[in-house]
């Protein structure tokens, strides 16, 4: 069974652009991930100009074995002709890197683009367990539990802060009141 999650940023001009994430959503993975290897503002946007994914990696780049035999490449001919020792090779290696659904595998791009945060927020995400929001404040992110409770953690490069019900609205008057680690 899959854990999905939004994985969102929110814009300079109060947008948000957000894809889906269909595997490993959960905070040990994804949120782990995020924080770590997705810091940089420009990684962020080059993962989220990939539209939705099936899995999060710390590299945004596809993998030498899917660049090269497919994303099924277990599967492919050529791949299997390979040493098993290659082949475990290019399946470790493949762990390390994102895949996406329209780069990866010809699907139609799909990047969705919400008015503000309360327009992301108001909408459906039916069956996304965790969204993660990157926001424009010194390394703070956001991090929803369910979407459907919406029980916010705030996530920094030194750990991650339960905050509970957390009001947004006005946006700009309850980031400032963040908690700070």
């Amino acid at each position: 069974m899959s854990t999905n999650s939004n994985i969102c940023k929110l814009m300079a001009d109060g947008s948000v652009k957000s894809i889906y994430c269909h595997w490993d959503g959960y905070i040990e993975h994804n949120g782990r991930i995020l924080n770590q290897y997705y810091r940089d503002p420009q990684k962020v946007e080059q993962l989220l100009s990939l539209g939705d994914i099936s899995v999060l990696g710390e590299k945004v780049n596809a993998s030498e074995a899917v660049e090269k035999y497919g994303f099924s490449y277990y599967f492919n001919a050529k791949f299997q002709e390979l040493s098993e020792q290659e082949q475990e090779r290019l399946d470790k290696e493949s762990r390390e890197h994102v895949i996406a659904y329209h780069r990866d595998r010809g699907e139609r791009l799909q990047i969705k683009t919400y008015l503000d945060l309360e327009d992301f927020i108001m909408s459906e995400h039916e069956f996304q367990e965790f969204v993660y929001i990157m926001l424009p404040k010194d390394g703070a992110d956001l991090c929803s539990t369910n979407s459907k409770d919406w029980k916010w953690f705030v996530w920094y490069d030194t750990g991650i802060h339960a905050v509970g019900d957390l009001d947004l609205f006005p946006l700009e008057e309850n980031l400032s009141n963040l908690p700070k680690l």
